[in-house]
């Protein structure tokens, strides 16, 4: 239970981190309306 729930937390937060990358200067959301996964590094995604 312990390793799932780090699991989980690992991948709210890799979430979290795609979701301010898609966020343009002005704060409001990019239109395509999904994460420009070209905006992270490789780093990003280390579990």
């Amino acid at each position: 239970m312990v390793n799932q729930f780090w699991i989980l937390r690992k991948v709210a937060w890799a979430v979290s981190a795609a979701t301010r990358a898609a966020m343009p200067p002005s704060g409001l959301p990019n239109p395509k309306g999904f994460p420009d996964l070209s905006k992270l590094s490789k780093t990003d995604f280390r579990f």
